[in-house]
């Protein structure tokens, strides 16, 4: 197995707005779509895309298999047996936006989830007994991501953090840190960073031991930071950005299953081809992968 990806399975209802989104009153959609979300599952989406041996063992909700997103998941050659099984549906995560993202609303089902040992258990042996080069988590709670990763780098295992929600006064951001191989975060998580921790990234990259820093830039690309070095990736041209719902996680997936297929001296190309794809998800609506289209 190359990837392992823990993290809550979500629906994405997703909308754009015309006008001014206000508070009150009604709102008259441009576009809007509803498809299969979750940060750790679109990345390992995307991951399976691009060639990586791929395995999904975060939490699912009990409509799992009835909504079709296990079948998706699998389509793509997601392995997806070690999911751990809610009782709970799959919540909505819900984004409405003019010229970005301006109303989230929803959470993992882990964040409800009465019994966190367990679920700290279920990650562990799923990610130890596959084996893998890397394991990638994105979840709201940072306490069991880091008793996670301590767990897997104690076996060689490396570990990627995507900020779900980042919050710099947490008292386990630095001991998450200290466990982070790879960290992935958008302009503002870096911004919010680098001026809580009052340090440059470059710095921080440096104080907590990370192989890599990559940070996206949305039309700008990618600034890939690693140890002594800095490396710019600009994005290519493509038609209108019309929702950057999944770019990141299309970017981590993709970024991800280069260097597991071709080591970390591949981070260059790795970040190219990641930039590349991540700019084509921000011109469609959600973060699903388009069906081929049947041969003609």
């Amino acid at each position: 197995m190359d990837l392992v990806f823990v993290g809550s399975a979500t629906y994405d209802l997703l909308g754009q707005v015309e006008g001014v989104l206000r508070s009150e009153g009604h709102h008259q959609l441009s576009r809007w779509g509803f498809g299969f979300g979750g940060k750790a599952p679109n990345a390992a989406a995307y991951s399976a895309h691009a060639g990586a041996r791929t395995a999904y063992v975060g939490v699912v909700g009990s409509d799992f298999e009835s909504s079709g997103h296990k079948a998706y998941l699998q389509g793509l050659g997601v392995e997806v047996e070690g999911v751990y099984r809610s009782a709970r549906k799959t919540p909505l995560f819900v984004s409405l936006g003019h010229s970005g993202v301006l109303c989230t609303l929803g959470a993992g089902i882990e964040v409800i989830e009465e019994d966190r040992q367990r679920l700290r258990r279920h990650f562990v042996q799923q990610t130890l007994g596959r084996k893998p080069w890397a394991l990638y988590c994105s979840m709201l709670d940072s306490g069991l991501i880091a008793e996670v990763f301590a767990a897997a780098r104690q076996t060689g295992i490396r570990a990627a953090w995507n900020p779900l929600c980042l919050d710099v006064d947490d008292e386990n951001l630095a001991r998450l840190l200290d466990a982070t191989d790879y960290l992935f975060m958008n302009e503002e998580e870096s911004r919010l960073l680098q001026t809580g921790l009052g340090a440059a990234t470059c710095a921080l990259v440096k104080r907590y031991g990370l192989s890599c820093a990559a940070t996206t830039l949305g039309e700008g690309g990618a600034l890939i930071e690693l140890p002594g070095q800095a490396i710019e990736i600009s994005a290519p041209a493509v038609g209108e950005a019309i929702d950057s719902t999944g770019a990141g996680d299309a970017f981590a997936g993709t970024f991800l299953a280069v260097l597991a297929r071709k080591g970390p001296q591949a981070v260059e190309e790795a970040a190219d081809r990641a930039v590349r794809t991540a700019s084509r998800v921000v011109t469609r609506l959600g973060a699903e992968i388009p069906a081929p289209r049947p041969a003609t």
